[in-house]
């Protein structure tokens, strides 16, 4: 780099073309010009302050318990399942119920309609995976043991008469209100706990459109 600067200044000199700023007598000597080039600095670069990154807030999905006005045409205690509301109503006295949101099957094949009882209930079950649901997701732990990655939640409740269907909790919140099951009914594991404390073995069902 040092031979190219004094190639360029040689022929600078020879032709005359000097910079002022390092004419300081009629003798100019090559060296010193390189020298006071090194001494000259680079602007000092700007520097912009570094952007925060703004975490994002992790989202909590309360319970959806509500206390509605009902048909009196169905016994209190009766559970019904609105399948297109994506609602399970416990039907109460004086025209009220106790709506809770829920997850349906995932396809029309999926939703199930007709009259059922609750066969079962498990508080913190175990899951096996069916058959079916292993030939779509053949990397699925065959047993699924009570804790926060069990799909069943908490609580499960198993419908009598229906193909392995149960009304149950979830460890996807996020599901709720959406045609996201296999065929059961999930429930945010807030609303499953008090929906099970209220009911009993034997509850009619009633699953509809």
């Amino acid at each position: 780099m040092k031979i190219l600067v004094k190639i360029i200044l040689s022929a600078m000199l020879a032709l005359s073309f000097v910079p002022s700023g390092f004419a300081a007598s009629q003798i100019i000597h090559v060296d010193e010009i390189i020298k006071n080039l090194s001494k000259i600095k680079a602007p000092a670069k700007k520097r912009y302050p570094k952007k925060k990154k703004v975490k994002k807030a992790k989202k909590v999905y309360g319970p959806t318990k509500t206390i509605v006005n009902f048909s009196t045409k169905y016994k209190p205690g009766t559970l019904i399942i609105k399948t297109s509301e994506r609602k399970i109503y416990l039907v109460g006295e004086w025209g009220k119920a106790i709506r809770y949101g829920i997850a349906v099957g995932s396809t029309a094949g999926r939703q199930w309609k007709g009259k059922s009882y609750i066969s079962r209930k498990r508080p913190n079950p175990t899951w096996i995976p069916t058959a079916s649901i292993l030939r779509e997701n053949p990397r699925m732990p065959k047993v699924y043991k009570p804790g926060p990655r069990n799909p069943l939640g908490v609580r499960a409740m198993n419908l009598g008469g229906t193909p392995t269907l149960r009304i149950h909790g979830t460890n996807a919140p996020w599901s709720i209100g959406k045609a996201a099951s296999h065929g059961c009914y999930r429930m945010r594991n807030e609303d499953v706990i008090d929906l099970y404390n209220r009911v009993k073995v034997g509850t009619q069902v009633i699953i509809m459109s």
